[in-house]
């Protein structure tokens, strides 16, 4: 007598987001973000720096499959201060969310608009100038307080930054990675 073959249930595709940044302060920020939002959703943080080129994308993005059906959604958070560096970034295939001319800028859209050109520094000490969560920032650590401001405004934070035009000073793409989880949430 021949025996019933068992079915299984198909696999899930597995959801990864692979975020290739230049700093400690982009990774805090996305560690964070994985705890936030508890997506199924697997958020890969690497450090690369201006060391970022296609072949150490490519073989991240590889390594992280487990199987055929897994998606790989490669980002690049950078700051866009450098232009060197913005050159490379432009010839990668990846989706570049970035912010110019820092990180510091998302979390200041958190609070406040911004239309009129910036440098890093004084972003960094608007950000920090107000008696709040911000006035004991530290570049790679986020607070817990900093982190409820963050998640509490970042409604806020989108639209501001939606107004902004990529590339430009002042610009940050951050929400598309956050659009990204919501959806797939």
């Amino acid at each position: 007598m021949a025996r019933k073959r068992e079915i299984r249930p198909a696999k899930k595709m597995k959801q990864i987001c692979l975020v290739f940044s230049e700093g400690e302060t982009e990774e805090a920020y996305l560690d964070f973000l994985r705890n936030a939002y508890q997506s199924p959703i697997k958020i890969v943080s690497k450090v690369e720096g201006a060391d970022i080129n296609q072949r150490v994308v490519d073989n991240k993005a590889k390594s992280l499959r487990l199987s055929s059906r897994d998606k790989v959604k490669v980002f690049l958070m950078y700051d866009l201060d450098v232009e060197a560096v913005n050159e490379k970034l432009k010839g990668l295939r990846a989706e570049l969310i970035g912010s110019n001319p820092c990180i510091e800028l998302w979390f200041l859209l958190h609070r406040e608009h911004r239309r009129a050109s910036i440098s890093s520094a004084e972003c960094l000490r608007k950000l920090t100038s107000k008696n709040d969560c911000w006035a004991t920032y530290k570049k790679s650590d986020l607070s817990d307080a900093q982190k409820k401001f963050l998640l509490t405004n970042v409604s806020k934070a989108i639209m501001a930054s939606k107004e902004l035009k990529d590339g430009d000073n002042p610009s940050c793409s951050i929400y598309k990675l956050i659009d990204y989880l919501k959806v797939n949430i």
